[in-house]
């Protein structure tokens, strides 16, 4: 018998099999490429965009390369004028701002033929939102020796700030171009400059942001730091010309339903906005004395200080009362007198007052809670032209709850007005310019002077 060669036979099975296989026709599965991880750089780089990315929400955002700003102290030690109090909630610095916790900062841009966005985030564990709010007889400041007594401005807001130059500016800190927004400092909290301009985006969460914009200012040597021109988003809510004045104007009740800079509508929380307002008339000084009187007095259970503890029963505070602020006149009126179980039992002591006495009342109440220092409006002109966007919850603030901000900031490259820094990617591709963070303060920040935004080509 003829032996069969097994090498032989091995090798045409393999030969059988690739020519088996050669025969067939496989689709090739593309294996998809992994999710974009936004990466750090040293500068914040403006991408062209064809969808403009005009909310938090946007697509862009998520997988944009973004910017940390290592912050440093930039202005401390400052205090406000008289009258205003428990404003500097950075007046030692990074040993302040947030707790003392890392602001951790990050900055992404975008840009398209008309527009300039920017998308700040950084961390802040409280909700600072209220701005020179008026108290009376309010808290003392630790930091002032102010006497507390009758009308007082109280407690400040949070704010992020950019500068870029308009024209050639240069001050006592040297130019713009080499030390950016230092070239402002001229000691203290006061900008100056020697020559040229600098455009100042001042965004703030009580003067600004409810009504989804951030303040316009010009900085130059003529006329010093200056809102651009036309009304900005804000007026100061003051029965006469000081800080010990008292408020004009309290909520009158009506819904304050407004459309905010990007279009939307919002509905802002009365107890620390002020859009719908009508004069408060109480005399605080009436109102004083009938809330402590012996017979009829509200401090018998409400306490002498608002503080809800009285010799009568214990009632509910008004110190910073935000259901309370939430009534306007009338509705407090109707609470006041309302001698039911589920109301006030202290209408019968309501009832003894007369008219005058009872509005006198409610605004020396209001002083225990707190009167918006400032009445807000839509902006116009110039001061129309940064449109802001947050994740500030203002229909109903609870001022105790924030871990984050995040501000997008919407400006034309090129506005038209004199008063703003004209932005020309291809002219013009490396801008400098400053960063500000302010936690309950206004005039001392942490931050970085000089930064740089470039623009990448299309």
């Amino acid at each position: 018998m003829k032996k069969i060669n097994k090498n032989k036979v091995v090798y045409g099975m393999l030969f059988a099999l690739l020519v088996l296989f050669s025969a067939c026709k496989y689709d090739v599965i593309p294996i998809p490429p992994g999710p974009v991880v936004p990466k750090a750089l040293d500068t914040l780089e403006a991408v062209y965009v064809s969808t403009p990315p005009t909310s938090l929400s946007s697509a862009y955002w998520a997988s944009a390369n973004y910017h940390p700003v290592t912050c440093s102290n930039l202005s401390t030690g400052n205090l406000y004028a008289n009258g205003l109090l428990n404003m500097t909630g950075t007046f030692t610095g990074i040993s302040e701002f947030n707790a003392g916790t890392e602001a951790g900062l990050t900055m992404k841009a975008a840009y398209d033929s008309v527009n300039l966005y920017i998308l700040l985030e950084w961390n802040d564990k409280t909700l600072n939102i209220q701005n020179s709010s008026w108290y009376y007889n309010g808290p003392a400041d630790p930091l002032k020796s102010d006497s507390t007594g009758g009308w007082t401005g109280q407690n400040n807001n949070d704010h992020v700030s950019l500068a870029f130059q308009i024209q050639s500016a240069t001050g006592a800190g040297g130019t713009f171009n080499d030390v950016g927004c230092q070239a402002s400092c001229h000691g203290g909290s006061q900008m100056a400059l020697t020559s040229g301009s600098m455009d100042i985006w001042n965004w703030s969460a009580a003067l600004s942001e409810p009504m989804g914009y951030a303040g316009d200012m010009v900085l130059n040597s003529s006329t010093g730091l200056t809102y651009d021109q036309g009304n900005p988003t804000f007026v100061r809510n003051n029965a006469g010309s000081t800080n010990r004045s008292g408020p004009a104007f309290s909520w009158n009740g009506v819904l304050q339903s407004i459309v905010k800079g990007n279009g939307k509508t919002a509905t802002l929380d009365p107890a620390y906005f002020l859009v719908n307002k009508a004069p408060l008339t109480g005399n605080v000084v009436i109102g004083d004395s009938a809330y402590q009187n012996v017979t009829y007095g509200c401090w018998q259970c409400h306490g002498p200080n608002g503080e809800g503890s009285g010799p009568t029963e214990v009632a509910v505070p008004f110190i910073n009362n935000t259901t309370v602020a939430r009534k306007g006149w009338q509705s407090f009126v109707a609470f006041a007198s309302n001698n039911t179980t589920t109301q006030h039992d202290g209408a019968p002591y309501w009832a003894q007052m007369d008219s005058a006495q009872q509005i006198g009342v409610y605004t020396y109440i209001m002083g225990f809670i707190g009167v918006p220092g400032y009445y807000l409006q839509q902006p116009t002109g110039s001061n129309a032209d940064i449109i802001s966007t947050s994740g500030v919850n203002e229909v109903q603030v609870n001022s105790a709850v924030n871990s984050t901000y995040k501000v997008l900031l919407i400006r034309k490259l090129n506005t038209g007005n004199t008063d703003d820094a004209v932005f020309s990617p291809t002219q013009n591709p490396v801008v400098p310019f400053g960063v500000a963070l302010m936690d309950n303060d206004g005039i001392n920040h942490v931050g970085s002077f000089k930064e740089t935004l470039q623009f990448l080509k299309k």
